[in-house]
Formats: structure tokens, sequence, C-alpha cells
């Protein structure tokens, strides 16, 4: 019975995962139900595949604009991944970062920001502060701090970006998302143009090498 229970709760799962990438939020939050009963039939609650089907929960919940009931769903598929997997997992610092990329679509700024950052140092103390994926993570920091109008931590947060994607054999493993970096970086520097005329030849230097 245990086994029919775990290979019905993959299938189900699967099943929700279909339902939600055609946008079917009622019927995905069915069958991640469904799955996350039929997988806690089997044993253990903390499981890594428990916290997959609470995060899944948690973004039909986001989708259909039950904000309080997604953080709670996202919440909890994060301590159960620290139960499954540890607290300094980087499964843990993903599942940070995508609650906080959530909150940023939702324009939940603050939140997004407090998660992302929380993301950035769960990583940090498994990889080290020189960790070139870090810089996806502190390029998304950045955009979301320059959405909520923090100007000047924003620059600081990209420029991080640009130093950690650049540092790994002198160049950015994925072009265009350097050319994303400064893209913002001269945004940022185009609104404090508007205060301060010495910060246009910054906004300039960094639209050229965006392009």
């Amino acid at each position: 019975p245990g086994t029919n229970a775990e290979a019905m709760s993959r299938v189900q799962y699967f099943i929700g995962l279909a339902y939600l990438r055609k946008k079917m939020f009622n019927e995905a939050n069915d069958y991640f139900k469904k799955a996350l009963m039929s997988k806690l039939t089997v044993g253990s609650k903390n499981d890594p595949m428990v916290a997959d089907i609470y995060e899944n929960i948690a973004r039909v919940c986001v989708e259909n604009d039950n904000w309080d009931e997604g953080l709670k769903n996202f919440k909890t598929a994060i301590e159960v991944r620290k139960e499954a997997l540890g607290a300094d997992d980087l499964k843990v610092s993903a599942s940070y970062l995508n609650l906080g990329v959530l909150c940023a679509q939702k324009e939940r700024f603050d939140d997004a920001i407090e998660f992302i950052k929380t993301a950035i140092d769960v990583r940090t103390k498994k990889t080290g502060p020189e960790d070139p994926v870090l810089g996806e993570f502190y390029t998304l920091l950045g955009k979301v701090t320059f959405q909520r109008g923090k100007t000047e931590e924003a620059i600081s947060h990209l420029k991080k970006a640009v130093e950690l994607k650049t540092k790994k054999k002198g160049s950015d493993p994925n072009p265009n998302s350097l050319a994303e970096v400064y893209l913002i970086l001269g945004k940022a520097y185009q609104e404090k143009c508007y205060f301060e005329d010495q910060y246009t030849e910054e906004a300039i230097k960094y639209f050229n090498l965006a392009l």
C-alpha cells in the first residue's frame, strides 16, 4: 500500500504541474492537494517532494490572488525543505529566491527584498561570497530594490552583480544577463541625473555597455 500511495502521489503531482502550465489553477490545486494527502499517508512529512508540493500549492494561491494563503504554504515548503535537507542546502536558498521573485511579480517589493537577501545569505554560507551564481541573485536584488525606489542601494547591489559575473575568467557566461545589469544601472544613474547632473556620464557609460 505504501508503494502504491507513493506512486499515486507522483502521478497526481505531475498532473497538477500539467494543469499549472496550462494556467488551469483550480484543477492544479486539486491535484496538488491529492498528491500531498497521498504522500503524507506514506510516512514522514519532512520529504523534499512534500516541499515541492507545498511550493506549487503556494503558486496556485498567489495566481488566484490568495496572497496570505500562498505565503503560508511557501513558508511551509521552506521549513519542510530545511528539515529534509538542512538549513544551508542550496535548494533552501533557491526556495527563498523563488519566493522573492514571486513577491516582486506581485509588487510586494519589501517582502521580495527580504527573501532575496535571505537566499543570498544561505547560498553565501554554503558556497562562499565569490560564487559566480550569486551574480544572478544580486541582479534580482538590485532590480527589485530599484523598483522599490531605493536607487543608491540598487546601484550597490548591481555593481556587486557585475563584479561576480565578470570575475570568473574575466567574462560572464551569459552576456545577455550582464547586459540586463548594465541597462538597470543606466536607468538607476539616469534617475540620479534628475537631481545631480554629474551622474549623466555614468548613465551614458552603462547604457553603452548594455548595447
